[in-house]
């Protein structure tokens, strides 16, 4: 499994969505600089990660490591 800061993750989910800060502000319901401090922030709260996921049609799960197995979804 690839291991990415929760940073990257999103950086990726946008590209993958073709979305820019700005239209995934208006999804999240907050405002572009809000959206932007953030992302570039060297940490986020699982709450905010959860939103800005779920605004793109994601969903934050915890998968054991040993196995594999996809063990709990986050909700908001």
């Amino acid at each position: 499994m690839d291991t990415k800061s929760e940073n990257d993750v999103i950086r990726v989910a946008m590209k993958a969505r073709g979305l820019t800060q700005t239209v995934l502000a208006e999804k999240v319901g907050t405002a572009q600089n809000s959206l932007s401090n953030a992302i570039n922030r060297s940490r986020m709260s699982v709450q905010w990660l959860k939103k800005i996921l779920d605004a793109m049609g994601f969903d934050l799960v915890v998968v054991d490591r040993k196995t594999g197995k996809q063990c709990w979804q986050i909700g908001l």
